[in-house]
């Protein structure tokens, strides 16, 4: 955090200040929920449908986690280090000024090709993925001929080609299951950072798996930028939300998607933002999960990008499968870098990479896609190793 003011003194009572008063602020809209839900907790408890206090996804239990979070501060922002005052202004600095633009001549006078890569660290070739990364690439998706949007594309909006990439994908990870002998699973969809196209791989990942005759329960654990709802066109009573905290049984909050006969259901998320996004770290989230294993194949989460915000995280450490999405020309590898490190740290080994906004196919191979069938068996699972001496990461 950064304040300017006409003196030291000054800019480090305003930086302080302002620290302060934002953990104050998001530790009253957290009460505030909590005073709002605990009511009809309570009211459950008084009828009977307490629990053990031992039972983590009892009601008991979801009361007492909530008076806990109800007596501290929010546990998702503190004041870790204040602000000290400045030695000198900030500016005008004339001695760095001349001795940044020595340093940065040099730098560009030393290789035109390494500065650039140094202003623009975003992933560009799929090889920067085979040298940093021990992940095999599950999907290759190809960049969709229509004007880029940031709403997530529901498999309707898809050409035949980036159909094909989401059923080779829907292969590979059955596969995966198949061989760990197990033929369902929960997998996780998340990425580095926002509009990388991880809700689009999670709708139609989802999609797939349904038209292939599997019962898939789609879950929006995106609760800061929901938008599963606005692709498939669904509106919900209930939600993420009323199975957490108001005890609202999963099969009632869940929406079938038309078309695929109910194969496909999903679980939107009722609220967004702010204090909503600490759910995942509730009890509660224990039952949600087990009762998603049992009333489908399948369960598919789409996830927050992991590398900016750990909402999620929980629901990570629980998943069988989780896959990362990266973008050609959007992803920074910096960021990718920080997820693959966060993930090793809490002992998750991604399944792989789904890599969006590749080149498309020729034509003769675009004509084969447009074909009355498409191919269904035989995929080959295309696994990329770093060359020797290339950079690892902790993927």
């Amino acid at each position: 955090m950064t304040a300017t003011a006409g003196s030291a003194t000054s800019a480090q009572e305003i930086a302080n200040a302002f620290a302060r008063q934002s953990v104050v602020n998001l530790t009253s809209e957290l009460h505030s929920a909590i005073d709002q839900a605990l009511p009809s907790l309570e009211a459950q408890l008084k009828g009977g449908a307490g629990g053990s206090a031992a039972d983590p996804t009892s009601v008991r239990a979801a009361i007492a986690s909530l008076q806990t979070l109800r007596s501290t501060p929010s546990p998702t922002m503190s004041v870790q280090t204040k602000a000290q005052k400045p030695s000198g202004p900030s500016s005008p600095r004339t001695k760095l000024s001349i001795a940044a633009g020595l340093i940065a001549e040099l730098v560009l006078g030393i290789g035109a090709a390494f500065g650039a890569q140094a202003l623009d660290p975003r992933l560009r070739r799929e090889e920067q993925l085979r040298q940093r990364y021990r992940l095999p690439v599950l999907a290759r998706v190809p960049r969709e001929p229509r004007p880029r949007t940031d709403k997530p594309l529901s498999p309707v909006a898809l050409s035949p080609v980036t159909l094909e990439a989401y059923r080779t994908l829907r292969g590979t990870l059955t596969a995966r299951r198949r061989a760990a002998g197990a033929d369902s699973g929960m997998i996780l969809v998340t990425g580095s950072s926002p509009s990388e196209g991880k809700t689009t791989t999670a709708v139609n990942l989802a999609s797939t798996l349904a038209i292939a005759g599997t019962r898939v329960i789609l879950i929006e654990a995106d609760l800061r930028r929901p938008a599963i709802g606005s692709a498939l066109n669904l509106r919900a009573e209930y939600g993420v939300a009323s199975v957490l905290l108001e005890s609202v049984p999963l099969e009632n909050a869940l929406v079938p998607v038309p078309g695929l006969d109910s194969n496909l259901r999903v679980l939107l998320a009722n609220y967004e933002g702010g204090w909503i996004s600490e759910l995942f770290s509730l009890p509660t989230t224990q039952n949600l999960v087990a009762e998603a294993r049992e009333l489908a194949d399948y369960v598919i989460l789409d996830t927050p990008p992991l590398a900016d915000v750990v909402d999620a995280l929980p629901l990570a450490e629980q998943a069988d499968d989780v896959v990362v999405v990266a973008r050609i020309g959007k992803t920074h590898l910096k960021k990718l870098d920080q997820l693959g490190e966060l993930l090793a740290d809490n002992g998750i080994k991604p399944a792989g990479i789904v890599l969006i906004g590749t080149p498309r196919p020729g034509r003769s191979s675009y004509g084969y896609y447009l074909g009355n069938r498409a191919p269904e068996g035989g995929r080959e699972v295309i696994r990329s190793g770093a060359p020797r001496g290339g950079k690892r990461t902790a993927f």
